[in-house]
């Protein structure tokens, strides 16, 4: 049985380390933080284990589908970043990942450090995003076909499909 977090090992090699957290902050708005350990061995793992950590918190937040906030808390370091997903098709969706970084105190740190740092981010972000990209190729959810594992997908769905009926406040 292979569950929504075991696709997140095989994309990104990193392991749950408990059962995430799953509220709704909102009625348009779905919030998961799950704790992750980073598992991997490529080039990039190595850094970020080095640099931030080997553990991460992932706090993501979905606004009616469509645009995703999301910090990572490392023990070192925190990165912070925006995911605008927008369909374009019934086969196509475009998305446009916003990352930032805390300023630094001081004049000459703002100045150097925070764009190379922020640089730095950026392309740790879209690599570890582009992976996923020949993963979901094509890929089509079909809500009868997950299985308990996927509970916190499915609840996501049925999430979605709720905030997507329009309700009589809506029809103007």
């Amino acid at each position: 049985m292979v569950s929504t977090f075991n696709i997140f090992r095989m994309a990104h090699d990193r392991t749950l380390l408990c059962a995430p957290e799953v509220s709704s902050p909102s009625p348009f708005a779905r919030r998961v933080v799950a704790k992750f350990e980073v598992s991997g061995n490529s080039y990039q793992d190595r850094i970020t284990r080095r640099l931030a950590g080997p553990r991460v918190t992932m706090d993501v937040t979905v606004w009616c589908g469509s645009l995703i906030l999301v910090r990572a808390e490392f023990e070192r370091t925190t990165s912070f970043g925006i995911l605008n997903v927008l369909p374009i098709d019934g086969q196509h969706t475009r998305g446009r990942v916003i990352v930032w970084v805390r300023r630094s105190p001081g004049t000459l740190g703002r100045l150097l450090f925070d764009p190379l740092n922020a640089a730095i981010r950026r392309w740790m972000i879209q690599t570890f995003l582009r992976s996923d990209l020949p993963l979901i190729a094509g890929l089509r959810y079909q809500t009868g076909n997950l299985t308990t594992a996927d509970t916190v997908l499915a609840e996501y769905f049925a999430w979605l499909e709720k905030i997507a009926e329009p309700t009589p406040e809506d029809i103007i």
